[in-house]
């Protein structure tokens, strides 16, 4: 029922030699923009839909184009402003066919209106706006009666929002395997699927959150929950209920352990550290989100990520250096994804220390 996954090779250069592995796939999964043939030179950039409330997610797309072909590699700089404000800054690289994505997401603090996003790439500058709508709680005015009538209803029964709630896992382990159990709060069925090509992670602030890879039309390539099912141990699942044709939030339902890399002692101060893999990576999913390093604390260490040109290494560079006598964690998230649109099939962490 489950697709076969197949092994993927990282390396630490520094005499350590790893393995992790991701899902296979046979089909791209990047969220495709509309068609900008059009553009010779410059960003195309577009959202999801036209009007959002507090705690929706903006999913912000695009292409750069250069000379009528999408353009690799390309520095992408975004800007998301409200009244000439800027609200959210952003940089990513652009993937082999020229894509890129980013997020905002709308807080209880936005004010109703047109928010602006500005894109600039290649010298070129691509703009697209949204509207914030007032929140339901505003619509309802202070005070309001929610029930509607006298011992209170169903909100879906009185025109309310028919949102359906968040799916809450329970997984329990079973020799090699893992049984899941999902269950829903409210109306609405659940639907679940281990192939990690179908969700997008977004991360804005502190904030994380999944989205469909395309399109909520997509559901049927999900499988509808009906019964607790198991898994093996190194497989991921997400969830996500649908209740008269809209969708709640996707949720991880369940992930395979963080796997520990063998620590490693007395660094050079300026230590570099090189991860190699054997297929190209999507350029939007490595950033210091999903690569990073923390001190004891958790606090994170000042870094550069970067990417090769073939999209295979990761470079991470501290730009003041490793100190004597501290223990630091590099950390190599599950949301990075191939090209193929698979994530990582788990998370990695390593110690480390001078």
């Amino acid at each position: 029922m489950h697709k076969k996954q197949a092994s993927w090779f990282y390396r630490i250069i520094a005499f350590v030699f790893l393995l992790v592995t991701v899902l296979p796939s046979t089909t791209s999964s990047a969220a495709e923009p509309q068609d900008m043939s059009g553009i010779s030179t410059g960003p195309v950039v577009e959202v999801d839909k036209e009007e959002y409330t507090a705690g929706e997610t903006v999913s912000i797309t695009g292409i750069v184009y250069n000379e009528g072909n999408p353009q690799r590699n390309a520095v992408v700089a975004l800007r998301v402003l409200q009244d000439g404000k800027t609200k959210r800054v952003d940089q990513m690289v652009t993937n082999k066919e020229g894509h890129y994505q980013s997020s905002y997401v709308v807080s209880e603090d936005d004010k109703e209106g047109t928010y602006s996003i500005e894109v600039n790439a290649i010298g070129q500058k691509g703009t697209t706006t949204f509207t914030v709508l007032p929140s339901k709680e505003d619509d309802n005015g202070e005070g309001g009666d929610d029930d509607g009538d006298e011992g209170g209803g169903d909100d879906n029964d009185h025109g309310g929002s028919t949102t359906p709630n968040k799916v809450t896992s329970e997984v329990i382990s079973k020799d090699d395997k893992k049984q899941v159990n999902l269950e829903l709060d409210g109306a609405g069925d659940i639907y679940y699927t281990t192939n990690t090509s179908l969700v997008e992670y977004l991360k804005n602030g502190n904030q994380e959150s999944y989205q469909f890879a395309e399109d909520q039309n997509q559901l049927q390539k999900w499988e509808k929950y009906t019964e607790p099912f198991e898994i093996e141990k190194d497989e991921t699942v997400f969830a996500v209920a649908m209740h008269q044709n809209e969708t709640g939030p996707i949720t991880k339902a369940a992930s395979p352990a963080v796997k520990k890399w063998e620590s490693m002692t007395d660094i050079p101060r300026d230590k570099q550290f090189t991860i190699e893999f054997n297929e190209s990576l999507q350029s939007s999913t490595v950033n210091e989100d999903t690569v990073y390093v923390t001190k004891e604390n958790g606090s994170k260490v000042t870094i550069d990520v970067a990417l090769s040109e073939d999209g295979k290494t990761i470079v991470v560079d501290s730009k003041y250096g490793y100190y004597q006598g501290q223990t630091y964690t590099l950390h190599i998230s599950q949301h990075i994804k191939a090209e193929n649109g698979y994530f990582l099939k788990q998370s990695v962490e390593m110690e480390f220390s001078r």
